[in-house]
């Protein structure tokens, strides 16, 4: 296994995708690669590349979301928390206000 100096530790694989990612495939990659570096001794290094396709995906979806969403109501205040989270807070349906 060759040593890598950059990355400080030995190279030895490649992960490959059998599909081009989004942002939300690359969040559950993420978590997973996170989660074996906390297991075992190993770093993954990310392409820079691969970060900035993503992070414009991800700004891309949002900008799209903003133009689906525009005039449509944000109303936290009639969500149902659950029925202990329920019993200490007064809703907006109780006061009238509905949805």
């Amino acid at each position: 296994m060759p040593y890598d100096k950059e990355a400080i530790g030995h190279a030895f694989g490649k992960v490959l995708f059998t599909r081009r990612i989004d942002d939300v495939d690359w969040r559950a990659m993420e978590k997973a690669l996170n989660e074996i570096q906390a297991r075992l001794p190993i770093k993954f290094v990310i392409n820079s590349e691969l970060l900035l396709m993503v992070e414009q995906r991800k700004n891309q979806r949002y900008a799209q979301s903003k133009k689906h969403f525009t005039g449509m109501e944000f109303k936290p205040e009639v969500w149902d928390f659950g029925e202990e989270a329920n019993s200490v807070q007064e809703r907006a349906e109780l006061e009238g206000v509905t949805s």
